[in-house]
C-alpha cells in the first residue's frame, strides 16, 4: 500500500479519500481505509509526507523529498 500511496502523491497533494479514487483508477482496486489511513500516519511519522490542513479542515498529504527517495527505491525494486 505504501507505494501505491506514494505514487499517487507524486503529482499533486490530495486526501485521503481522493488517495483511495486515485488508487482505484490508476491501480484497478479499491483500497479500504483501514489500509489507507494507517499506513498515511505511518508515512508522516517517518516525515515521507507532510500534511496540510485546508479551509474545510481535510488532511491533505504531500510528498516530501523523503518521500520521493522512497518512491524511487520501491520503483527500483519493482522494475528489478
Amino acid at each position: 500500500m505504501t507505494y501505491y500511496i506514494l505514487a499517487a502523491l507524486y503529482d499533486e497533494s490530495r486526501h485521503g479519500y481522493d488517495l483511495i479514487c486515485a488508487i482505484e483508477r490508476e491501480r484497478g482496486f479499491r483500497p479500504c481505509p483501514e489500509a489507507i489511513y494507517p499506513t498515511l500516519q505511518l508515512l508522516e511519522d517517518v516525515g515521507a509526507v507532510f500534511v496540510l490542513v485546508n479551509r474545510r479542515s481535510k488532511r491533505v498529504y504531500e510528498l516530501t523529498e523523503i518521500g520521493g527517495e522512497m518512491l524511487a527505491m520501491y520503483a527500483a525494486h519493482v522494475s528489478a
